[in-house]
């Protein structure tokens, strides 16, 4: 019930408050290396349960649950195991985008101590490679679906939707996989090199309707989602973030859509 999910809200802002403090810090270091683990890592499964990832209440525990996690340095096994069970979450789209960013996150970190064991990045590269190809075909879909227009019923258009955000909004996460403010040394990554189609797709929710195979003359045209065009913008700039080129051809568009935004405002 509401009161508590509020209270595994609680306990888990305060778990993460206290894991955000140096391992130094003796009871942080003595409950991770004594129960903390299996306490986090159980709880985490719990709660990446088809009834809970459905249910926004647990989205706020959930969440700090994660934070935890991505703290911890985990046996190799159970890291191969948590990074698993993320990886099929995510590809599922059940995830809502309120934890998703911590969700990367966290497999980022633990598929990296699998690479480092390694001395590579081929793992997290499979991984995010992966989860790309599942936001190909599930935009894919969903473009394909809400474009029939008047054809579609109110019910399967928010389910559809809903699929395009999250997937939309995945693919800006696993972009910023690796990024780091502190060096432009291997920054740049370039989509294009990993899946082109994905590139289109996300540039082709930019504009403001929807590609549709079913219409010659424009006459059941169906507008782009604002919530969907609103995270392709936001993906779209972390592509940018990563590649200089792609910024330098995108600010044109960019300018285009403030201009035209000030427009609507204005009237």
């Amino acid at each position: 019930n509401t009161y508590n999910n509020k209270r595994w809200a609680a306990v888990w802002c305060f778990l993460r408050a206290f894991t955000d403090q140096p391992k130094e810090i003796v009871l942080w270091k003595k409950w991770i290396e004594q129960d903390g683990q299996d306490f986090v890592t159980k709880s985490l499964y719990i709660l990446l349960e088809e009834t809970a990832i459905a249910t926004k209440e647990w989205y706020a525990p959930l969440r700090s649950c994660l934070r935890v996690a991505t703290k911890l340095t985990l046996a190799q096994d159970e890291s191969e195991r948590l990074v698993n069970r993320l990886n099929e979450v995510l590809g599922s789209f059940k995830l809502g985008t309120e934890v998703m960013g911590a969700a990367v996150l966290a497999l980022q970190q633990h598929a990296f101590q699998e690479d480092e064991s390694n001395d590579d990045n081929s793992h997290i590269d499979k991984i995010r490679n992966n989860l790309f190809e599942k936001c190909e075909k599930e935009i894919s879909k969903a473009m394909e679906t809400l474009g029939l227009g008047a054809t579609m019923d109110r019910d399967n258009f928010i389910f559809q939707e809903k699929c395009l955000v999250r997937a939309v909004y995945l693919c800006g996460e696993l972009t910023m996989i690796g990024f780091s403010t502190a060096s432009n040394e291997n920054n740049e990554f370039l989509l294009s090199n990993h899946n082109p189609r994905l590139l289109r797709y996300l540039q082709a929710l930019l504009s403001r309707t929807l590609p549709s195979s079913h219409s010659e003359d424009g006459a059941d045209e169906r507008m782009t989602p604002d919530s969907v065009q609103a995270h392709a913008f936001v993906t779209w700039g972390k592509l940018c973030l990563r590649s200089e080129a792609l910024a330098q051809e995108s600010l044109n568009l960019f300018a285009r859509e403030l201009h035209y935004s000030s427009r609507e405002k204005e009237n």
